[in-house]
């Protein structure tokens, strides 16, 4: 598998991509650049671990190519938005904004890997649900996307279809844009 900041590259680029307008912040976490974990014992894990620790600071460098900000998100914010727009409060994997469409854009990014995938699955399911009623912007358009990479982690998204009843769309996250696919809920209209 692919450290998970490969998949928030492949959506920043894909959907949300600063090129076209959209002012992106990702937050990368510590274990997604495998400085955290327990020792990896199987060659499986021991491998899947020197990927991420070299695939991870290529990933981040692309995704600051690209025009995202990664990391330090209310310096970002402040930068970008200065007090017009108030910043939300709690960590998300991607916000993504288009002013110019007055759109918002909160993403949680989960996939296939060591451990129990399914409990990271559901976290970043119910960091979603909270989203629902704590991530708005004053005048702005809101979507909230689950974006998933990996057979299990697709699996359990599949599980999770009444998610769309609060507004919230999945996404199973492929290796060409072609093969993605949207298991409930639609992007945001005209995304590009």
């Amino acid at each position: 598998m692919c450290p998970l900041a490969d998949p928030k590259l492949q959506f920043v680029e894909w959907y949300c991509n600063p090129a076209e307008g959209w002012q992106v912040f990702v937050d990368i976490d510590p274990s997604e650049e495998g400085s955290t974990g327990s020792a990896r014992i199987s060659a499986e894990a021991q491998a899947r671990h020197a990927r991420v620790i070299t695939d991870a600071p290529k990933a981040i460098d692309e995704l600051t190519r690209l025009g995202a900000r990664v990391g330090k998100r209310k310096q970002g914010w402040i930068s970008c938005f200065g007090t017009t727009l108030i910043q939300p409060q709690e960590d998300r994997d991607i916000i993504a904004v288009k002013c110019a469409r007055r759109l918002f854009w909160v993403i949680e990014v989960e996939g296939d890997s060591g451990g129990q995938p399914e409990g990271k699955i559901y976290r970043a399911l119910g960091q979603l649900v909270c989203a629902v009623s704590e991530a708005t912007l004053s005048g702005y358009e809101r979507f909230l996307t689950f974006v998933v990479y990996g057979e299990k982690a697709a699996n359990h998204l599949a599980r999770a279809r009444a998610a769309w009843q609060l507004g919230i769309s999945g996404l199973v996250i492929g290796a060409t844009r072609n093969a993605d696919q949207w298991v409930f809920g639609e992007p945001p209209p005209r995304i590009n």
